[in-house]
């Protein structure tokens, strides 16, 4: 190990080997004011990166502000963030220290995203006795060999770093590496289990949902409410409408196929239209001439009035005729 003169400090964190392309220093990615809000922390994070913010990351904050303070499972696997959008995230990881996973499987995470998470991890306060012990996923990713041995200096610092996966990297040039890092992560491993620590990974929960922007509130009337408009009083039909309505047939009444309704007036099709006093008249002639009483002749209260058939009045003409010359012989 270096040692420092006098005067000298030993720095805090984790020391890139090279320059950095977005940051100067790794610190810079993580360290915000814990007085800001999560999201305008990761606003501004996106600002500088020069990035747009992800979709759901943004309706998550803005259903729970704190959603990322204590969650346990923060897993990023079906988010491809991409260095930058991971950059842009280390403000709100580094403000919960309950974490206990983190899933950054396919997520492109390079090497100067390793290099930021690295830095931070290697805090006093990532480093302390009571802060549970964490697991990272960093699966199919592209890390160098200069990333596997930041990883190693961090299974070696901190002894609450007791899992990592790795698979689906370039392993043929950090093969010695991720040998000696899987090694230095089950030594803090089974020192955790010895202090009977907690080491299963719990369950990833699923986002918060966004609350509707008018709940507990009664939506505005389609038109707004009228002085003259009175909800309890009925309508009022023109008379044109109530003599209609009054003429309609009602509800089940049965319809022939024959009727035509036109006006609230039923008329029988194909026949011409003669007034029943017309048809008084013709049968009241009619009787007359043959001689015999009408139908509208007076009828006892009993029987009903019958009208005389054709053949009726024809049997009584002959009756007639042959009584005629008895009467005169």
């Amino acid at each position: 190990s270096k040692k420092f003169g006098k005067g000298e400090q030993e720095p805090v964190g984790y020391q890139p080997p090279y320059p950095l392309i977005y940051f100067e220093n790794p610190a810079d990615a993580w360290c915000h004011s814990n007085y800001m809000r999560a999201d305008k922390k990761y606003f501004e994070a996106c600002k500088a990166l020069r990035i747009h913010s992800n979709s759901q990351i943004t309706k998550t904050l803005q259903a729970d502000l704190g959603w990322f303070h204590d969650l346990l499972n923060v897993d990023f696997s079906k988010n491809y963030l991409g260095e930058r959008g991971f950059l842009a995230m280390l403000p709100l990881l580094q403000a919960n220290l309950k974490w206990r996973f983190l899933g950054l499987a396919r997520c492109g995470i390079r090497n100067e995203g390793i290099f930021a998470l690295v830095d931070m991890l290697l805090r006093p306060e990532q480093k302390a006795p009571g802060r549970p012990p964490f697991q990272i996923d960093l699966s199919w990713n592209t890390p160098s060999k200069v990333a596997v041995d930041a990883l190693l200096q961090l299974a070696q610092e901190n002894p609450n770093f007791c899992g990592i996966m790795i698979t689906g990297t370039n392993e043929t040039k950090s093969r010695v590496s991720i040998v000696k890092l899987r090694d230095a992560v089950f030594k803090n491993r089974t020192a955790a289990e010895q202090e009977n620590k907690d080491l299963t990974i719990p369950p990833a929960l699923p986002p918060p949902s966004r609350p509707p922007s008018q709940a507990g509130r009664s939506r505005p009337p389609s038109r707004p409410t009228r002085p003259n408009d009175k909800a309890d009083e009925p309508a009022i039909l023109s008379p044109d409408a109530v003599a209609h309505q009054d003429d309609s047939p009602a509800d089940g009444a049965p319809v022939g196929d024959d009727d035509n309704i036109d006006g609230g007036e039923v008329q029988v099709a194909n026949e011409d239209p003669v007034s029943p006093a017309s048809n008084a008249q013709v049968e009241e002639q009619h009787c007359e001439d043959l001689g015999q009483p009408s139908a509208t002749d007076a009828a006892p209260d009993n029987q009903e009035a019958t009208v005389p058939t054709e053949a009726a009045a024809v049997e009584a003409g002959e009756a007639a005729g042959a009584e005629a010359p008895t009467a005169t012989q």
